[in-house]
């Protein structure tokens, strides 16, 4: 059975300060690549959340609640275009949703050690990233909906409402309200 979305987002850093996203997506453009890619943000954030600790999570959730669409990107990195050669250290996501629409979410993170070293560091600011990356895919204030979906995973952790178990249903849901503004 083939998947109804399969996406799969790698973001890399290249040294402090300078990260690139690629995304091989699954689907053909239109309306429900940038759902996808609504709900994929949402997903890779609410991920990004539950994995960090209780006071850099609450850190990102603030800065994400204050995001707006000129402002999307909440860290300090720059995104830049991909440079040749492989990055020390970065995520990678894959989103499948299936004709069930279960969301599949999976985040691997890559050149941190057993030890996680920079994780707490690199998470959070890869968040920013990812927001720019995705708004800037699109034409027509696609920069609204992910700076709605910003401020609804900075809800939905505040609320409590997020937890390992929960988060790819959230992320479902933060996706859908997020697009209703289009």
């Amino acid at each position: 059975m083939a998947d109804t979305y399969q996406a799969i987002l790698r973001v890399s850093f290249h040294e402090d300060g300078l990260a690139s996203c690629t995304l091989d997506s699954a689907i053909a453009p239109g309306s429900r690549q940038s759902f996808g890619e609504c709900l994929l943000f949402s997903a890779y954030t609410l991920r990004q959340l539950v994995n960090a600790s209780a006071e850099v999570a609450s850190s990102l959730a603030d800065a994400l609640a204050s995001a707006d669409s000129r402002n999307l990107n909440v860290g300090q990195t720059k995104r830049v275009d991909p440079p040749e050669g492989t990055a020390p250290k970065g995520f990678e996501a894959d989103l499948r949703v299936p004709p069930s629409n279960v969301v599949l979410f999976d985040l691997k993170p890559w050149g941190f050690g057993l030890r996680g070293v920079g994780l707490e560091y690199y998470g959070p600011e890869s968040v920013g990233v990812v927001a720019d990356f995705i708004a800037g895919r699109f034409e027509g204030g696609f920069e609204n909906v992910i700076a709605r979906a910003e401020k609804l995973c900075a809800a939905a952790y505040a609320a409590g409402g997020v937890t390992i178990a929960s988060q790819n249903i959230v992320a479902g849901e933060i996706a859908y309200e997020a697009m209703e503004i289009t």
